[in-house]
């Protein structure tokens, strides 16, 4: 199985919204909710969402493992996010960082410049 965008949250809402903006922008997307599974998943994805406010595993933490792990493009996603988690999860290896207020087509048009910006990895082969 191959997809492009991977999502890493436990907030189930949130993990329906993504999926159906990206599956309405044209891209398929894989769901995880366990920060051990992602790294495995993250092999296969071009893109990975994180949430940044799981509460299973540190966001930074994650971030950091997903980053070292797969080297994959990382859009951080946050409840409400200072400068100051901005720039922490920017120095983990987010590539961006948003709030999760966020419309739809703004999450779309973030992963589709960092497509054009050529940012992703090729997505692997089907194992």
């Amino acid at each position: 199985m191959t997809f492009q965008v991977l999502i890493v949250s436990s907030d189930p809402l949130f993990c329906h919204v993504a999926g159906a903006c990206l599956a309405f922008s044209g891209m398929s997307s894989a769901v995880t909710n366990c920060p051990f599974e992602a790294a495995a998943l993250g092999e296969r994805a071009c893109y990975v969402i994180v949430d940044f406010d799981m509460a299973s595993a540190g966001g930074l933490e994650l971030i950091r493992r997903l980053k070292r792990e797969t080297g994959v493009p990382i859009i951080a996603l946050a409840e409400a996010s200072t400068a100051a988690e901005r720039i922490l999860a920017l120095e983990a290896g987010a590539d961006a960082m948003m709030s999760k207020a966020y419309l739809p087509a703004e999450l779309c048009l973030r992963l589709h410049s960092m497509r054009s910006g050529e940012t992703a990895r090729p997505r692997l082969a089907a194992a």
